[in-house]
């Protein structure tokens, strides 16, 4: 709550209080008979339980706006083509579980974490100054309902690179690929510029060939993600804090925001060994 989303956004209808089966859990936001007390008792229905409630938010409708024959807002989509509603696995299973107002998503690395599998490979397994060295990073969705990550907000890089003894990278010898639905708006109609998002079940790899230059101390394998990566540069594009314009500070307090939504999911360092 106190980020848009109000009780009455799913639970108000035409004046009508809805909510779920007597029995259902209400986790966070307190028990049944406490609702019940408070708000009086509401009609139930099982449509809270069903993965179709979350679409009226989280697709957009036939004959909207198709870009590359996906709609902007596709994750109902995707979770109605994946092998989830043939197991049971709703929407609520995943962000609601026990019936609890979580709504945890790509802003919640132990989420993130629970949906993806990431492995790496590094031959040798101790990489040599002046030798060649293969590294593979991959990104599996494994327990992701829907493309990773969806919608066009999110982005996740693979990465890849020798670092100094100071752990910074070395120019050249650096590498990542970017998981992200990328949409440019300023065509008419909007285009897609690239869709690499892994769907569920499927795979991206980063494959890293190199030499390993003189003064690397180690290989740096690493996963990013940027939860608001499309308003970071969004808000990017505005003038630079400081500058004089109608609502200047609000714009750089929410380029931090974003900023500050970004985390590390997973690294890996692999110590480099001298020539003999």
């Amino acid at each position: 709550l106190g980020k848009g989303l109000v009780c009455s956004a799913c639970h108000l209808r035409r004046h009508r209080r809805f909510g779920p089966p007597r029995g259902a859990k209400q986790g966070a936001l307190g028990s049944e008979t406490a609702s019940s007390f408070i708000h009086g008792e509401p009609e139930r229905t099982t449509h809270f339980q069903a993965s179709e409630f979350c679409k009226g938010c989280h697709q957009h409708a036939p004959g909207s706006l198709m870009i590359n024959g996906k709609a902007v807002e596709n994750t109902y989509q995707e979770w109605l083509s994946s092998p989830y509603p043939a197991r049971g696995r709703t929407c609520q299973s995943c962000h609601m579980p026990e019936g609890r107002h979580l709504w945890r998503g790509i802003h919640d690395p132990e989420m993130t974490r629970s949906g993806v599998t990431i492995s790496a490979t590094i031959e040798p397994s101790t990489p040599v100054q002046g030798e060649p060295v293969r590294a593979r990073l991959t990104l599996s969705n494994s327990g992701t309902g829907h493309a990773f990550p969806t919608y066009t907000t999110p982005a996740v890089f693979l990465k890849a690179g020798f670092l100094d003894a100071q752990g910074q990278v070395l120019p050249g010898y650096y590498e990542e690929i970017i998981l992200q639905r990328r949409l440019d708006m300023a065509t008419s109609p909007w285009s897609e510029q690239f869709d690499t998002r892994v769907p569920p079940g499927g795979q991206a790899t980063l494959a890293f060939l190199r030499t390993v230059p003189e003064g690397a101390a180690s290989l740096y394998l690493w996963v990013w993600v940027e939860p608001d990566h499309f308003y970071t540069g969004f808000y990017q594009s505005y003038p630079r804090e400081g500058q004089d314009f109608p609502g200047g500070e609000q714009i750089a307090a929410a380029l931090r925001n974003s900023q500050e939504s970004q985390y590390l999911l997973y690294s890996q360092t692999i110590p480099v060994s001298r020539a003999q």
